[in-house]
């Protein structure tokens, strides 16, 4: 099975004289690689059931940002059927954000 995150880079640091934008998004990138997916979507995972379980309108939210991780997860490990499966679940979360947030009453 294909690593979930690549080797730490091994140029890292900037050129003198060259694009300090380019080299920040450089450095945004190198941080991306870093970070360990899977146990983002694990932490994820549990606060977005935690904040539906309470009933609160920013669980979806969160849900959704985790179906976004697993959809790179998916893509970076070749396993390409977690792609759309988590497309659609973000369109539920979508869905069920709208339906769940409070209705300003009319009075």
């Amino acid at each position: 099975m294909p690593r979930l995150r690549p080797e730490w880079p091994h140029n890292c640091t900037s050129h003198a004289g060259g694009n300090r934008l380019l080299t920040r998004h450089h450095n945004v990138l190198n941080l991306i690689h870093i970070i360990r997916l899977d146990y983002l979507s694990c932490v994820l995972t549990v606060l977005a059931t935690v904040l539906i379980g309470k009933k609160l309108w920013q669980g979806w939210v969160v849900a959704a940002l985790n179906s976004a991780v697993v959809c790179v997860i998916g893509v970076r490990t070749a396993q390409f059927g977690f792609v759309p499966a988590n497309l659609l679940c973000i369109a539920l979360y979508t869905s069920n954000l709208v339906n769940w947030r409070p209705k300003k009453q009319t009075e």
